[in-house]
């Protein structure tokens, strides 16, 4: 006799049998597919998931009209390229059964002509190590500190205290240390106490000011002598927030001087109401305006962004106009999910996924980046409720009649989105990929990260918040990172340094580096002597300046005088490059205008800081008298 669980067994195979053989739907079409160069010699592409009625098993890359290979997941780097070189390619999705969809729309790419030494990768930050916040009486900083702002007048930090009050104090910032030992760590000085910096009007960011309650601290960001603040509804299912930003003095106990809430931009505030960022004086025009600002990662994706998100405003047209004017660089619709679907429980996803989301940005100064960080689940995602208990993962909870299953995952033992294990996480953006959005030519939803990469954090991180805000200082290129729950309910402040490499020491890498394809190869975009964004200041001039390659920006050359021995001179005064090997600066003189000779003694190699030239001949010598600074290069 046969036993019966045999039978059964054999029965599912022949059922499972019959099912492969007659699937023949294929898949969807991969949507949304995205790519920006990684490197000279590499592209990422990414897209969002494809949709099959048993699942899909992975995806052909097709590249320059060949098929390339079949990759598992829904983001894929192209290596080996060649640099300056364009590829086009296009995607299709399989099934388990072998059904192929048709191949998506196609994308180009064009890797960078050379490396770009102002991208920011994983190996330029450089831990500082990381301090705690008070714990005194007034300043209860428990389950808090996942907003934060710099404030370069008292080398200090803004931060959103405990989550239940949304209160706002200031913090000093002690020199971090690097352990593992939370009681080894120094502990800020509160320079002002938590207090409530909205004065009661957290809650209003409905339509006409009404009051949406649940709302939370999303940002805080020193602009000038204000502080610029963002509140989110934290739960906001019939997505009927409109408001986002306020403003308040920078002296907490000054009453009075709230001023909000105020709506930046058309999309819903869940793109706009969290972190926000300084952007570099060279990359304004560009983009469009001084500040970013960003949510995503909250409850309720659908009014949010599937990913991160960076909208570019002006803060000082807070309560001036209204709405703000803003435009959105980065971000992702439901129907433009590049990096990933929310729903997506077969693929693993760091980049989007249900347990993933960025809290801060910063656009490090020097730098062609914006970084977003975050947390991340690196596991397959699902909902459902978290278990410790790896036997029970995916099996259904009692007396949910099968519509709720377990997930296993230790550090959250709570019901909802789970990816366990999870990281401290970093989506990198090219700023030359925010700027053509800004110029129209591009939608936000086809920015990709050109990096990505994890952080490894000496506390936890203990569940699916590990990085919850992030804050800047341009002066130290010092990136602050609030660790949320780091030790029990006490958050951490983590420290880091940007330290990019030193600049290309020829005006020919230093071309290559900043311009690409056409580009690179056209003398009237990138040539010595070009002047592309017609600001006055050829490329040479830039290069030999250390100015940056794109942008406006101000003449740096200064006229002056001098008394001397021999009387009083004219004199230049510029700005030179640290390090390079083909570049020499000579005064020169006329009476003229037309005949120029070299003042004796005044040519000048690259080096650290400005030069003051001076002229040979006294003012008084002379009726006419002119200076120009001669740029040569071998």
């Amino acid at each position: 006799m046969i036993p019966r669980n045999i039978l059964l067994s054999a029965a599912l195979v022949l059922a499972a049998s019959l099912h492969a053989q007659t699937d023949t739907t294929p898949p969807s079409v991969p949507a949304n597919l995205a790519g920006t160069a990684a490197s000279a010699t590499s592209t990422i592409l990414y897209w969002t998931q494809a949709e099959d009625g048993t699942a899909v098993t992975g995806y052909d890359i097709h590249r320059d009209g060949s098929f390339l290979l079949t990759h598992s997941d829904n983001t894929f780097t192209d290596t080996g390229l060649a640099p300056g070189s364009a590829h086009t390619y296009r995607i299709a999705a399989r099934d388990a059964a072998g059904n192929t969809s048709a191949v998506s729309p196609a994308v180009t790419v064009t890797t960078d002509a050379a490396e770009n030494p102002r991208l920011v990768r994983a190996q330029h930050l450089t831990y500082l190590g990381a301090f705690a916040f008070p714990r005194d009486a007034q300043n209860n900083y428990a389950y808090g500190g996942t907003s934060i702002g710099f404030n370069p007048a008292n080398n200090s930090l803004f931060a959103r205290g405990h989550d239940w009050y949304q209160l706002v104090g200031e913090i000093s910032i002690p020199s971090p240390v690097i352990t593992s030992d939370f009681a080894a760590l120094p502990v800020a000085t509160a320079l002002q106490n938590l207090t409530d910096v909205s004065e009661g009007h957290l809650n209003e960011v409905g339509a006409g000011g009404s009051v949406i309650t649940g709302c939370k601290v999303g940002g805080l960001f020193v602009y000038g002598d204000r502080l610029i603040g963002t509140s989110y509804a934290y739960y906001d299912a019939g997505g009927s927030a409109r408001r986002s930003h306020f403003t308040s003095g920078l002296d907490l106990a000054q009453a009075g001087d709230f001023a909000g809430m105020y709506t930046v931009g058309t999309y819903n505030p869940g793109f706009v109401a969290g972190g926000m960022a300084h952007i570099p004086p060279e990359w304004q025009t560009a983009l469009g305006g001084p500040v970013l600002t960003g949510l995503d990662g909250v409850p309720i994706v659908s009014r949010t962004s599937y990913g991160p998100t960076a909208t570019v405003f002006d803060p000082a047209k807070l309560g001036a106009i209204d709405p703000v004017p803003a435009r959105l660089l980065v971000g992702y619709t439901y129907e433009h999910s590049t990096l990933g679907t929310w729903g997506n429980s077969t693929e693993i996803n760091p980049q989007f996924n249900q347990a993933a989301g960025s809290s801060g940005l910063v656009f490090p100064f020097g730098s062609d980046s914006v970084l977003f960080f975050g947390s991340s689940g690196i596991g397959v995602p699902h909902y459902g409720q978290g278990t410790s208990d790896p036997a029970l993962h995916l099996q259904p909870v009692p007396s949910t009649n099968g519509a709720v299953v377990y997930v296993y995952d230790p550090a959250s033992g709570g019901k909802g989105c789970h990816a366990y294990p999870y990281v401290a996480y970093v989506w990198a953006y090219r700023a030359q990929d925010l700027a053509r959005v800004a110029a129209g030519s591009a939608q936000p939803w086809e920015m990709v990260p050109y990096a990505m990469w994890t952080l490894d954090l000496p506390f936890g991180p203990d569940g699916q918040d590990s990085v919850a805000g992030a804050a800047y200082d341009p002066a130290t290129n010092r990136i602050f990172l609030c660790q949320y729950n780091a030790v029990g309910a006490s958050p951490i402040i983590h420290v880091y340094r940007v330290d990019l490499p030193a600049p290309p020491d020829t005006y020919a890498t230093w071309r290559a580096a900043h311009w690409a394809g056409a580009d690179l190869a056209d003398d009237a975009i990138s040539g010595p002597l070009a002047d592309p964004d017609r600001c006055g200041l050829t490329n040479l001039a830039r290069y030999a300046f250390a100015l940056p390659a794109r942008g406006p920006i101000a003449n740096p050359v200064a006229i002056g005088n001098a008394d001397t021995a021999a009387g009083r001179v004219l004199t230049l005064t510029f700005p030179r490059r640290a390090t390079a090997t083909d570049l020499s600066y000579t005064l020169e003189a006329s009476i003229d205008l037309v005949s120029w000779a070299p003042v004796p003694g005044q040519t000048y190699a690259p080096g650290s800081g400005p030069i003051t030239a001076q002229d040979a001949m006294a003012m008084d010598e002379a009726s006419r008298r002119f200076l120009r600074l001669r740029i040569t290069t071998p």
